[in-house]
């Protein structure tokens, strides 16, 4: 299995403008293509399998929508240390050619480690994302920040379809403040 994920974003405010997954599991090859149009409100979608287009269509685009891997720094927008713990931020995504409403949850501070034995204290989030083409039922993503102002994403968890995802930050040169998060 290979998933390919790319996104483009506006320097300034990160607003998605195109979103490209390629999917390879075993015998199945699918594509997946979203061109943002925030200004004439729609977002164009293509979505093909085995070379077969299966979905071409325009969706809404609505305020706050983003793509996979641009709600992640949609999330490090975040000031996590003035959150509750348990509070809920809604958030708009495209997932298989609709734009869901999904929210994350903050869970607070708790101390998370790298598979190169570095420990940092984070800031824990479980996003909720619904069933599609990605997950087989109603699934749960947990991310870990850095509780500093960088907000790395450190370690990430979920299941999907064909087993689960476990990625981690292993190293990080030249950020833009001090990464005070670090427990030496």
């Amino acid at each position: 299995m290979r998933d390919t994920f790319e996104s483009y974003l506006t320097c300034k405010d990160f607003i998605p403008l195109s979103f490209k997954r390629v999917i390879n599991q075993g015998s199945v090859h699918s594509f997946h293509q979203y061109k943002f149009f925030p200004d004439a409100g729609k977002i164009q979608t293509r979505v093909s399998k085995n070379s077969k287009i299966i979905i071409k269509d325009c969706a809404s685009y609505l305020p706050g929508s983003y793509d996979m891997l641009s709600s992640a720094y949609f999330f490090r927008s975040y000031d996590f240390e003035h959150m509750k713990k348990g509070q809920k931020i809604f958030f708009n995504m495209i997932v298989d050619s609709n734009n869901e409403r999904l929210y994350f949850k903050y869970l607070g501070k708790e101390v998370s480690e790298t598979d190169n034995s570095r420990k940092f204290m984070c800031h824990k989030i479980c996003v909720w994302m619904t069933k599609g083409d990605f997950f087989s039922k109603e699934e749960n993503i947990n991310i870990w920040f850095t509780a500093d102002k960088n907000r790395l994403p450190l370690r990430v968890d979920t299941k999907i379809l064909a087993g689960s995802v476990h990625a981690v930050l292993l190293d990080v040169k030249n950020t833009r403040y001090l990464l005070t998060s670090e427990i030496k």
